[in-house]
């Protein structure tokens, strides 16, 4: 079914549409006559006003909108695959990687937590880096 989802932004995206609202609820199943069933997008609402708005706006539902989506930002398909991948962390993990949830839009555009710093780096990872 992802790999269906996949190829059709990628014909909106060939089209010069993101979507913009990517997630679960957005995606349907259908079945045809010879019972293959297939995944569909819908509500291109927001992707279609914002294609003639000019000016963008942060259009879209956490947490499945892009960084650069939520700062505002002018946004291209690649807004689309963000939110597809959080769509896999959600099917894979049972939900949706917490760092990209409600709390980065509270925060703004805070800065994810550096791996490389000592302090943020887990127990296991600092024993191991001390011998």
């Amino acid at each position: 079914m992802l790999a269906g989802v996949t190829d059709a932004l990628a014909v909106l995206h060939g089209k010069g549409i993101v979507h913009r609202d990517l997630k679960p609820e957005n995606v349907v199943v259908v079945r045809d006559a010879r019972g293959v069933e297939w995944p569909v997008l819908i509500d291109l609402g927001i992707a279609l006003a914002a294609r003639h708005n000019g000016k963008p706006k942060p259009f879209g539902t956490p947490p499945y909108v892009a960084p650069e989506q939520v700062a505002g930002k002018a946004i291209d398909g690649r807004a689309d695959i963000f939110a597809l991948g959080q769509m896999i962390a959600e099917i894979w993990g049972g939900e949706v990687p917490p760092r990209f949830g409600l709390g980065m839009l509270r925060r703004g555009n805070a800065p994810a937590p550096d791996s490389r710093k000592p302090d943020q780096r887990s127990r296991r990872d600092r024993a191991g880096a001390q011998g």
